[in-house]
């Protein structure tokens, strides 16, 4: 388990995770420990979702219209 001090700490910390380094705890003073579980989001699904949603895919391409 990992002692973090600071903000750097942490996200020095979060950086280091990987796939095959996907848990880890720290214990954070004055706060407690906390488990983080590293969960890597299908790039794809985000398409899937888009696809799925009449009403985000407007949103996206509204979206993309005014900020060229």
């Amino acid at each position: 388990m990992g002692k973090v001090q600071t903000e750097s700490e942490l996200f020095d910390h979060i950086g280091r995770m990987s796939r095959t380094n996907s848990v880890s705890q720290i214990f954070i003073p004055g706060k407690g420990t906390f488990t983080i579980v590293l969960q890597e989001e299908d790039p794809l699904s985000i398409n899937a979702e888009v696809a799925s949603a009449p009403r985000l895919r407007q949103m996206i391409q509204d979206s993309r219209a005014r900020y060229p």
